[in-house]
């Protein structure tokens, strides 16, 4: 509708009227479309002076209807966010005058001005009330009135940071989670150990504050939230590990990974609002809606000219002689925010942003709220916003990549003073923005493993090169057996406690062996691969176990125990005079035994049952711990198969432990035992696509390589690798062969590599001159 169409849906009472604003002269007794034709040509002849006289208020609320969809709001809406309308009703005493003598809200400076009108256009049963901008104005309200923000562009020569920090931060999270079994406080937060060991990591580190809770800390618990809103962290065995989501996670496109955290945290819903203030990420307080803040400062966010900001005297991000305590706003002084003498500093960036919508600074209840205020209870809540509005700027909104600083960052992103802050290409595109890009995944890569061991002060290791195509859940997995080295990116050095800790988490040689092949894409050198084998085998040095042990207070009385052949059966191995183990599996019998011969024990285990008795195996035991002790057997397998034959999903090593936690020892040991029987079953009965098997026999294989080592003549191999079920052909020169338990590998120079590596024989399909 045009200002004229408009202006004939008003009575003549508010005609008239609204033509007296503009001085222009209509009768009663003339054409309404001629009145009508008369106002509309007094506001287009007055626009520009009538602009000039609006407040901010005002002209946020025209830039609203100018920008809504058919240039029109509902009226609740409307009022809701500027504030009511006074029609003019001449029949009631207590109404003005006039219509609009002393407008009192933006919304009626508007209708005030014939710039907007609140008309009904739907039917008796059916009313449609909205406040409609005429579309004859629009053109003239753009050329007139700033519907984007135009800021000053940078200094020249400044560069900018393309790649946020948060999802390397990110990934740096979710990797130690996986790496580490800590426990959490009330079921979400890492004790003061844990981040202390977790900022060694993180680069740069993270300003922990008294390191005493976890949201002292500045870019920790922003990561934290995001990880829990989007779901790539769970309890899982009382531990905080990666789910099943941030699997999928991990393998999606950088574009895709952006965007789900993106979603989520701009998300206007209770549980979003409910973790914003648990993690206590910038708000006013409780009664606020920072969700319902933060969207409109993305609203403004969006309306930045040329991508260009200039920001003022940002100190460190933080308040200087106020009161500050994690991000928040308390006992009316500002927080975390930047703040000198009691006042917020004037920063160009968010005065524009504020000028563009004044609403950034109110409550976010309405307007007639607002208002309602005394002027200091609005001058305390503005001091407050204005806080919370900068650190956002320059927190989370920086870490995420939306905004950069231009020349250079400082620890946990923050700048120091006159930095210009500039919005990325990423922020763009995160905004809706038509001028945004999306940055890309690089290009894929594969691990290197040394050749040759090195020696440090850790003694020899294994350097492991992982350049940044290394797809992240190989990366994960990596981090896993030997974690990263924040002074060498991409550089792993694998020494021998590194890979005892991992089979120590449950981890098995071979499944690290088939990982560093298959994201290598090569045998591992011999060098390496022995020196895995000869790391494993200090394993089993030591083992700390529990065990039942049966004492007599006289030696004695041992050996006439030990001397009756039915308790004999049910003891292990004598420790010393008066005590001897007793086989788990047998302490029932044992205890029958002994009451056979009206010995009654005292009995001091860990976790009996109501009986005094331990159920002795899985078939037999109660209904609860046997359950747990079958799901805490399936778990171990699931492992043991995923590190075999490299599946993409490991379960975490400590929701075994936390189902294997307070069963007896005889059903740990059962369970350990169907464990062992079953794997071995699963080779026996493996199908013939998935052993790694010849199609002929080993035998004639082993007679040509023996020979080939005799002669030290070169032979042509087609060999098959089972991490990327790929077959090569190679030249190589036969150095020698070595069993390790049941499989046999070849230990020979490769040509196609130009070094020495290990091949299992029976992988090897061909042998040619």
């Amino acid at each position: 509708m045009d200002t004229v169409s408009c202006l004939l849906c008003y009575p003549w009472r508010t005609l008239m009227a609204l033509a007296a604003v503009y001085g222009a002269p209509i009768h009663h007794r003339r054409p309404k479309e001629k009145a009508a034709l008369r106002v509309s040509a007094a506001i287009h002849a007055c626009l520009g002076e009538t602009l000039s006289t609006l407040g901010p208020e005002a002209q946020a609320a025209l830039r609203a209807l100018a920008q809504a969809d058919n240039l029109a709001i509902s009226r609740s809406n409307f009022i809701a966010r500027f504030g009511s309308l006074h029609p003019y009703r001449p029949w009631n005493h207590n109404a003005p005058p006039a219509p609009w003598p002393t407008p009192q809200s933006p919304a009626a400076t508007l209708v005030h001005y014939g710039l907007a009108y609140p008309l009904d256009l739907g039917a008796d049963q059916r009313p449609l009330p909205i406040i409609l901008l005429p579309h004859d104005l629009r053109a003239a309200l753009a050329a007139r009135l700033n519907l984007s923000i135009t800021l000053p562009p940078p200094p020249a020569g400044l560069q900018t940071c393309n790649s946020p920090r948060l999802l390397a931060d990110l990934f740096t999270f979710l990797s130690f989670l996986n790496r580490q079994d800590y426990g959490v406080r009330d079921g979400r937060w890492l004790s003061p150990r844990a981040l202390k060991s977790l900022n060694d990591h993180l680069s740069p580190p993270d300003a922990l504050g008294a390191g005493r809770s976890e949201l002292q800390a500045a870019r920790i618990p922003f990561i934290h939230y995001l990880a829990e809103r989007a779901g790539l962290i769970g309890l899982i065995g009382g531990c905080l590990k990666p789910t099943l989501i941030a699997e999928e996670w991990l393998t999606a496109p950088l574009p895709r990974r952006l965007r789900a955290l993106w979603d989520v945290w701009r998300e206007c819903s209770d549980e979003n609002r409910a973790l914003w203030r648990r993690y206590r990420l910038p708000a006013i307080e409780e009664d606020d809606d920072p969700a319902a803040r933060f969207q409109m400062l993305l609203g403004a966010l969006g309306h930045v000219q040329d991508g260009h900001v200039q920001d003022g005297h940002v100190q460190d991000g933080h308040v200087q002689d106020g009161h500050v305590q994690d991000g928040h706003v308390q006992d009316g002084h500002v927080q975390d925010g930047h703040v000198q003498d009691g006042h917020v500093q004037d920063v160009p960036l968010l005065d524009a942003l504020i000028k563009w919508e004044p609403a950034l600074l109110r409550s976010q209840s309405s307007y007639a709220a607002w208002v309602a205020l005394d002027p200091q209870e609005q001058a305390d809540l503005k001091t407050r916003a204005r806080a919370v509005l900068l650190n956002l700027l320059t927190g989370p909104l920086t870490w995420f990549g939306v905004l950069e600083w231009a020349n250079g960052r400082m620890a946990n992103g923050r700048m120091g003073e006159s930095a210009p802050l500039l919005l990325t290409p990423l922020g763009a595109a995160l905004l809706g923005r038509d001028d945004g890009t999306w940055p890309t995944d690089p290009a894929p890569a594969a691990l290197r493993v040394a050749p040759l061991l090195e020696r440090t002060d850790r003694g020899t290791t294994v350097i492991i090169d992982a350049p940044a195509g290394l797809p992240l859940r190989d990366r994960l997995a990596l981090e896993a057996i030997v974690p990263p080295d924040p002074a060498a990116p991409g550089r792993y050095s694998l020494a021998r406690l590194d890979l005892l800790h991992a089979l120590q988490r449950g981890r098995t040689v071979e499944g690290a062996v088939n990982f560093l092949e298959r994201a290598s894409g090569e045998p591992l050198p011999a060098p390496v691969l022995g020196t895995f084998y000869r790391w494993a085998e200090e394993l089993d040095r030591v083992t700390v176990r529990q065990t039942i042990l049966l004492q007599t207070n006289a030696p004695g009385l041992l050996r006439d125990l030990t001397s009756q052949r039915r308790v004999r059966e049910t003891l292990g191995k004598t420790l010393n005079a008066r005590t001897v183990e007793v086989r788990a599996d047998r302490l029932d019998a044992l205890l029958r035994r002994l009451a056979h011969r009206d010995i009654v024990p005292r009995i001091d285990l860990g976790s009996p049952s109501p009986t005094g008795r331990e159920k002795p195996a899985l078939s037999t035991a109660g209904e609860g711990e046997g359950e747990r002790a079958v799901i805490a057997a399936a778990l171990r397998i699931y492992a043991h198969l995923a590190d075999e034959l490299g599946l993409p999903t490991r379960p975490a090593y400590a929701l075994a432990q936390r189902w294997s936690e307070g069963l007896p020892i005889s059903l740990r040991d059962a369970a350990r035992s169907r464990v062992k029987d079953t794997l071995e079953a699963l080779h026996r009965a493996a199908p013939v696509e998935m052993e790694d098997c010849l199609p002929e026999p080993t035998g004639p294989l082993l007679d040509v390589l023996e020979a080939a080592i005799e002669k030290k003549d070169a032979v042509e191999i087609e060999y098959y690798t089972a991490g990327r079920a790929h077959h090569t052909t190679r030249r190589v020169e036969p150095l020698r062969l070595e069993w390790r338990g049941d499989v046999i590998y070849l230990i020979a120079h490769c040509h196609l590599r130009g070094d020495q590596r290990v091949f299992r024989v029976d992988r090897i399909e061909r042998i040619g001159e």
